[in-house]
């Protein structure tokens, strides 16, 4: 299959049918939530590669050797099901879409446009002509691509395949490689889909700051995103693979949802923040730190009764656990340690 063709098929599988799911399962809790419906839908697009990553762990675990056919159809099933709970979800999704044309009145939306235009651009640029030859994401590449033939992923000591004599040296969840094994299964001769994820991740990660910001004012966004575009870590976070648009998004989403639950506090919000937490720490140790310190600050901080504070934070921290936070307690009792582990660098 073609590299383009590949690439519209999984991205409208995964990034959009998935994501679209995820956003009518939000949309159903939007007035408890209290957040806009764009920027509901924008987490839910953020969250639909993570959550494929999460099935496929979860299954490569526990039903190691699965055929490439099965898996997929387990998955996508799964996905299809959970559809059928977003019910009215569905006819918000739907208003939603049918409300964007009117937006093109608005002088922010068009300027958010015009910014979309470029990156999409600069997008099709990079995945042309810059091949996967970053140095992290080539470690979580060829240790997605060993799940892949395996079909099947372990806890063990070291990471060693001595197959291929490859170390895996990651102290991570294993959401990011399992990203590459999601891929593979479409066909294994390219990647870029996963390339991909970081140009999407950044431009989600601008729509989500675009959305949040038009409260503030109809000038706030343009100039959040014009001092945020002018930084180095943007612009080398927007050029070069790596996991990094995808945590940045997630902490930036998890924040927003932190905020409001002090603000607003509601099982919802309790909930989509400790799905976002265990994202987040799905794809990445910090997002495990950060989620541990974000639950201790919801119970120091004196925004509601103690009582409410452990409440919220045992509401907030089962999915964080879930959803990622699991994957590093296993990983210390029966896998390299993690934190723990004396870290060899090759």
């Amino acid at each position: 299959m073609n590299d383009w063709l590949h690439l519209v098929l999984v991205t409208l599988l995964t990034n959009i049918g998935v994501g679209a799911v995820w956003a009518s399962l939000l949309l159903q809790r939007r007035n408890e939530l209290g957040l806009g419906r764009t920027v509901i839908v924008i987490i839910g697009l953020g969250l639909a590669p993570w959550s494929v990553s999460w099935c496929l762990n979860i299954l490569l675990l526990l039903l190691p050797g699965l055929p490439h056919g099965a898996v997929l159809g387990v998955v996508l099933g799964f996905f299809l099901l959970l559809g059928v709970l977003g019910r009215h979800g569905w006819k918000e999704l739907l208003e939603w879409i049918k409300e964007r044309p009117a937006m093109l009145r608005s002088t922010d939306f068009m300027s958010f446009l015009f910014i979309t235009a470029i990156m999409a651009v600069g997008a099709l640029m990079l995945l042309t002509f810059k091949p996967l030859a970053d140095h992290d994401i080539l470690e979580y590449g060829t240790q997605g691509r060993i799940f892949l033939r395996d079909m099947a992923v372990h806890y063990e000591r070291h990471h060693y395949d001595p197959i291929s004599g490859f170390y895996y040296v990651g102290l991570h969840g294993f959401s990011f490689p399992l990203l590459f094994t999601w891929e593979g299964l479409f066909g294994p001769t390219t990647d870029i889909w996963v390339r991909s994820m970081t140009p999407w991740y950044v431009w989600l990660l601008v729509a989500l700051i675009w959305s949040t910001m038009r409260s503030v004012g109809p000038w706030a966004p343009l100039w959040t995103l014009a001092l945020m575009g002018s930084t180095l870590a943007f612009i080398y976070m927007d050029l070069i693979y790596h996991v990094d648009p995808l945590r940045v998004f997630f902490f930036t989403a998890s924040m927003l949802l932190f905020v409001q639950l002090i603000q607003t506090p509601s099982i919802a919000t309790a909930l989509v923040l400790g799905v976002l937490l265990g994202a987040h720490a799905h794809l990445h140790s910090l997002g495990m730190i950060l989620g541990c310190l974000m639950c201790g600050v919801l119970l120091v901080v004196n925004w509601a009764s103690i009582a409410s504070r452990i409440r919220w934070v045992l509401v907030a921290g089962v999915p964080f656990m879930l959803a990622g936070g699991a994957h590093y307690i296993v990983d210390m009792l029966y896998g390299t340690g993690w934190l723990l582990k004396d870290i060899t660098w090759f």
